[in-house]
């Protein structure tokens, strides 16, 4: 069981238990629970401003004289101050409430005051008595007294044109007073005050927490997108080194097979004019060379010209030989002048 329930049922219990121990007493001996120290003051009966002012401790009081000649000693000052009310001006009401609502009788009052006086809740001030607790039945017997604020009025302006602030007050009479606090609504008004002051700082820490809970995530995004940024950075710049380097061995290799294509017997004129030079017989020579990407053509002088042609058919690097313009024979030495071509083929030489 919870240690304030716990504290409510001893308390409920100690309660009944001295109630009933002091009902065993005979009347005359019961004991009486002590008033409350306080400087009392007291209307008149015909005019409620005229107070006059007493001064109690320990259920004793000692006259003080009018409001207006009142003189309080340095420790008497202190004291709260009461306002007695007489008999007639306060309404009495005899309720019966639960016993559970001990701990909170005056909110459980002031819940049904509206049905339990002519007067509306802010109208009224009221206070209460306990007289009977009935732990078997589980009920709780009280005294209620209420009396209008605007009754009130005329006693509270003079003792606060005094300089006195009237804390509660008391019913008149032979038995046991009740205290009717008069700052009740000051009190809850604190509480109000208080609870909105809770209230808003509540909801300003919701909103710090709302606010970190959007930003949160939208500062964790940014900074995934910021790593994000730097790792596309960086492979972009590997990927442009790496484009480079590839246009470079491109070119060097585009380099070689320009080179290797050049070196290549078919396309060298060296090459061509080399192995010209070894099909020719002794006893020809040449006046004209001339070399193509495809063909070469040769012109000069040989004592057989037809020969040069199947010279030429046999290389393997010319094919298709054939005479450019008929041969004709010159000079008396028999020598016969020729001008034919031939394609060239791309072939190793031997």
């Amino acid at each position: 069981m919870p240690a304030g329930p716990q504290r409510r049922s001893l308390r409920r219990f100690l309660a009944w238990w001295g109630a009933e121990l002091r009902a065993l007493l005979p009347a005359g001996l019961r004991p009486r629970p002590l008033p409350p120290d306080a400087v009392v003051l007291q209307a008149g009966a015909e005019d409620a401003g005229s107070l006059s002012a007493a001064l109690r401790r320990r259920g004793k009081e000692w006259p003080l004289g009018t409001l207006s000649n009142i003189a309080l000693r340095p420790r008497d000052r202190g004291l709260p101050v009461h306002l007695r009310l007489t008999e007639g001006s306060v309404l009495h009401r005899r309720l019966t409430l639960p016993l559970d609502a001990e701990d909170s009788l005056r909110e459980a009052i002031a819940f049904q005051i509206d049905g339990l006086t002519p007067f509306k809740r802010e109208e009224i001030c009221f206070g209460f008595r306990i007289v009977e607790r009935d732990a078997p039945s589980g009920m709780l017997s009280l005294v209620l007294a209420a009396v209008p604020r605007q009754q009130l009025a005329p006693s509270l302006e003079a003792a606060r044109s005094r300089g006195l602030a009237i804390a509660a007050a008391e019913t008149a009479g032979e038995g046991q007073a009740i205290i009717i606090p008069l700052n009740d609504d000051n009190v809850a008004a604190r509480k109000n005050k208080g609870a909105q002051r809770l209230f808003v700082v509540l909801a300003l820490a919701a909103i710090v927490l709302a606010a970190v809970a959007v930003a949160l995530p939208l500062h964790q995004r940014e900074q995934r997108r910021s790593l994000l940024e730097e790792r596309v950075e960086a492979a972009r710049v590997e990927a442009l080194a790496a484009q480079r380097l590839r246009d470079r061995l491109a070119a060097l290799a585009a380099g070689g097979r320009f080179f290797a294509e050049r070196k290549r017997p078919g396309h060298l004129a060296i090459d061509a004019l080399k192995e010209v030079t070894r099909l020719l017989p002794d006893g020809a020579w040449l006046t004209g060379f001339i070399l193509t990407e495809t063909e070469v053509t040769l012109s000069g002088y040989a004592t057989n010209a037809s020969g040069l042609v199947v010279l030429l058919e046999d290389s393997p690097l010319f094919e298709n030989a054939r005479f450019r313009s008929p041969v004709t024979r010159e000079g008396q030495q028999g020598l016969e002048r020729f001008e034919l071509s031939s394609d060239v083929v791309a072939a190793d030489l031997p």
